[in-house]
């Protein structure tokens, strides 16, 4: 491939360690999103890729116009790297580039004739979703919420549902009546997160999660990864670990990373037979009260589906979306008698 002239350069992904500053400039350059910072991604394909996974470029190395890692599905179809932990597929592209021209210029670039590159998971925040056309098909995910911190925290839980209000106002008079001292405890020290992820895991464990067998346990793969991921992110300033304690007994913790003002929740779990309280709720609350006094965060996104609990503290919500783009019109048409 030729190097400089608008070709996509396909690598192993082993070259995205040499290149971390690249990408991350481009992800401040395209949505500043916390995950998708070389150091996440690099930890996701360690623990969690197949091996096979390449990393593409788009334009001048030192100022790449895109980037992705991508993974073949099967025979003719690639698709971003995104494993679950991932709430975003692993691409990056800059305003000037548009899904289109971009997916089929890579479908080009890579091995073998490909007839579809899906790009998985797209934020309406960071890249407007394109229209539908002979080449491409959007396809809605789920509706996710943020919450904008740009007020005073006061003025945020005056707009606040009556029942939000009154419910924490409840647990409050309950904590009180009962003699138990509730605190939230926030932790940014790398030393100390091998702590919090296994509190986090043991919960998890402890509740549906646990029962269904999808919780994260502290010894496992998605355990050593958690616990990388956010050693480094502590390192760097960029993690927030909340752990809500009753009478010094952990029963909530929320495990979130930052870049630049935005801050996202990864994980969370709470102690379930706690009756009568809701731990996450209230430390929720507690540490948005906190993020608002700082004025670091301006906005604390959840990248989950969004439900009622969602609603209850935001009334900002958007749609995610799936990206197919097709060799040809002939290709799509295939695709769908496919599905058919």
């Amino acid at each position: 491939m030729r190097d400089s002239d608008g070709q996509w350069q396909i690598k192993p992904t082993s070259y995205l360690e040499r290149v971390a500053g690249v990408w991350d400039s481009l992800n401040r350059r395209t949505g500043s999103v916390p995950f998708l910072q070389s150091i996440f991604v690099q930890k996701a394909i360690e623990y969690f890729g197949q091996g096979s996974e390449l990393l593409a470029t788009f334009g001048p190395e030192s100022a790449p116009l895109a980037m992705a890692i991508v993974t073949q599905r099967r025979i003719g179809v690639w698709e971003t790297f995104q494993p679950s932990q991932m709430p975003l597929g692993a691409w990056l592209m800059h305003s000037d580039m548009d899904y289109a021209m971009a997916g089929q210029g890579l479908l080009r670039a890579l091995p073998g004739w490909g007839q579809l590159f899906a790009i998985t998971q797209q934020d309406p925040a960071i890249h407007a979703r394109p229209s539908d056309g002979s080449t491409l098909l959007t396809i809605d995910y789920i509706k996710t919420g943020w919450i904008a911190l740009d007020s005073d925290f006061d003025g945020y839980w005056r707009l606040r549902g009556k029942g939000l209000r009154q419910n924490m106002r409840t647990q409050r008079t309950k904590l009180a009546r009962d003699n138990i001292d509730a605190r939230l405890r926030i932790v940014r020290d790398a030393a100390e997160v091998d702590d919090v992820v296994r509190v986090f895991a043991d919960l998890e464990c402890s509740g549906w999660k646990g029962k269904e067998g999808t919780a994260v346990q502290y010894g496992t793969t998605q355990g050593k990864f958690y616990r990388d991921v956010l050693r480094e992110y502590c390192k760097r300033g960029l993690a927030i670990l909340c752990v809500y304690l009753l009478d010094e007994e952990p029963v909530a913790v929320d495990l979130h990373i930052s870049l630049d003002d935005t801050l996202v929740l990864l994980k969370t779990a709470y102690k379930e037979s706690v009756g009568g309280l809701s731990p996450s709720s209230m430390m929720r609350k507690e540490l948005l009260e906190v993020l608002f006094a700082e004025r670091q965060i301006r906005r604390l996104e959840f990248f989950g589906p969004a439900m009622d609990w969602t609603y209850r503290w935001t009334d900002k919500v958007r749609t995610l979306f799936h990206v197919n783009v097709y060799r040809s019109a002939a290709a799509r048409l295939a695709h769908r008698l496919y599905q058919l």
